[in-house]
């Protein structure tokens, strides 16, 4: 029989047994499986909880949207949802939204959204919100003379300054036009939208920059671009000569250089327009630049306009320095439609626009046939015997939307016949059918019978609409009806609701006609008359 033979430092084990470092591979194989298994855990509740969180998000900012919505329908009267009124949305896909504002009525306000699931919950804040007036309105800025901010610059005299030029200047790899308009009088809140020209069946832009092009230029099928200008500049009073104070190629004052030489502006475009070869308005959509000063969230240093192409040459166009009666109107200008914030009041645009009627004539029932298109004087009287005055003004260069603050038609009575006692009533009314001025001879315009020479009124010396536009008024004294001893001087109506009619597309412009009541035989300068002064004017501010 074999012995019992211990193993005990034999290195050998018996049958049945496993070695220790076996056990302890097989311990941390264990516990690593176990931590895995932990941290898998841990990590699905991470994944699971930020997901509860980003689905509370999204229901907070729905509750912001719903919210600014409830505000913007109840609109300038109140009656806003707030803490104690909330807009709320017990499963906005599984989760919860409660919003309000912090003001019952009247803006800026403050909306609050808490957002939960599962949970979760997340709270979200949108400070200066405003609600708006109903009524998309329109702004306009076209600067005169010593207040308007452009000039150009010009790669082949990067010293020059032409701040001071009456035009500007847009050329492939030349010329490049900076332009700056105050937008301050906006109020604050104000949201700049675009809006839908029925008569065009176009959308228009919510910001316009236009600039008047001066002569036709050759075709080219290249485009204009606007850039942001990125820091302030001096515009200027050279005209390309002197020593510079203003922009030039080089600098921004005369001194100080741009970032690079030509280069001041941001290189992201804001729009791009066809180049226009023609005479007449180029039209530059400036909606994303008004929005970004508007907000805030870029500073207001103005347009740089750049030639996209190597064709456009010496295109030029009116700077805010040119004169002229007939240019005035055709500066550079900028218009913006917005929405006006509840409690604000829209600003007028600080414009006034003097005119001269494109048309006037006298209808003379006692000659009921004859043309006086391009006599200098016309006669005014009535009742028997009437002698009534036609005028119409071009009120086109006032841009659509525009406010009017005042149309005032002026007249100047330069002698009476047959004064009487009487207080000169003399009515003014809006005329309803098309008419032509005619060159005084037999069939070439309007008369007491026709409108056109050829065509008959609807109505016998003149047809307009029945309802008095404005009475007459001494301008001297102010007094309406002028009084019994008026003779001579200046006679004014007021025309502003007929005008705000023409520009709005209410009322098609036809003119006015002045019907008197009164016997007294006034002369009145036509728009022929030698003495530019005594014409009629219709001056419009807006």
């Amino acid at each position: 029989m074999r012995p019992f033979t211990s193993s005990r430092g034999h290195g050998r084990s018996p049958a049945g047994f496993t070695l220790l470092p076996v056990i302890l591979a097989m311990s941390l194989i264990a516990a690593i499986a176990f931590l895995l298994n932990r941290d898998n855990g841990i990590n699905v509740n991470l994944v699971a909880s930020q997901a509860d969180k980003e689905r509370a998000r999204y229901a907070a900012e729905a509750g912001l949207q719903a919210a600014n919505y409830a505000v913007q329908a109840l609109g300038c009267p109140g009656g806003y949802p707030v803490l104690g009124t909330p807009v709320t949305d017990n499963n906005f896909g599984g989760a919860t939204y409660t919003a309000y504002s912090d003001r019952l009525v009247g803006s800026p306000m403050t909306l609050t959204s808490t957002g939960t699931y599962n949970g979760a919950s997340v709270t979200l804040n949108r400070a200066g919100v405003y609600a708006y007036q109903g009524a998309r309105k329109t702004w306009g800025s076209q600067p005169a003379p010593g207040t308007g901010k452009d000039t150009h610059l010009d790669d082949s005299n990067v010293t020059r300054n032409f701040g001071g030029s009456t035009i500007l200047r847009i050329q492939s790899a030349r010329y490049e036009s900076l332009l700056e308009f105050d937008l301050t009088p906006l109020p604050a809140g104000s949201r700049v939208i675009p809006w839908y020209d029925a008569t065009a069946g176009a959308l228009q832009p919510g910001a316009k920059l236009s600039i008047y092009k001066t002569a036709v230029s050759a075709a080219a099928v290249d485009s204009i671009a606007t850039l942001l200008i990125t820091r302030s500049w001096v515009a200027g009073t050279m005209n390309g000569f002197g020593v510079a104070n203003g922009a030039t190629w080089n600098t921004y004052d005369g001194v100080s250089n741009w970032p690079a030489p030509g280069v001041g502006y941001d290189a992201r475009t804001i729009s791009t327009a066809p180049y226009q070869v023609a005479i007449g308005w180029q039209d530059l959509d400036v909606s994303d630049a008004a929005v970004a000063w508007m907000s805030g969230v870029y500073p207001n240093f103005g347009i740089w306009l750049r030639a996209v192409g190597a064709a456009i040459n010496n295109a030029r166009y009116y700077a805010s320095n040119v004169g002229g009666a007939a240019n005035i109107f055709r500066r550079p200008r900028l218009f913006v439609s917005y929405l006006l914030p509840c409690g604000a009041v829209a600003p007028t645009w600080g414009l006034t626009q003097t005119l001269n009627p494109t048309q006037d004539n006298r209808l003379n029932s006692a000659a009921t046939n004859t043309n006086y298109g391009v006599t200098t004087t016309m006669v005014l009287k009535g009742p028997a015997n009437q002698s009534r005055n036609i005028l119409l003004f071009d009120t086109s260069n006032v841009p659509p939307g525009a406010l009017i603050v005042s149309a005032t038609l002026r007249m100047r009575v330069t002698g009476t016949a047959g004064a009487t006692g009487n207080p000169k009533v003399i009515n003014a009314y809006s005329v309803t059918q098309a008419w032509v001025e005619g060159t005084g001879a037999a069939g070439s315009g309007a008369t007491w019978n026709s409108r056109t020479g050829a065509i008959n009124w609807t109505t016998a010396g003149g047809t307009f609409n029945p309802a008095i536009v404005a009475v007459a008024r001494q301008e001297s004294t102010g007094i309406s009806p002028p009084p019994a001893g008026f003779t001579t001087g200046w006679l004014t109506w007021d025309l502003t609701a007929l005008a705000q009619e023409w520009v709005d597309g209410i009322t098609v412009n036809n003119g006015v006609i002045l019907v008197s009541t009164v016997a007294d035989s006034m002369t009145i300068p036509s728009a022929e008359n030698g003495t530019a002064g005594n014409r009629p004017q219709l001056v419009v501010s807006y």
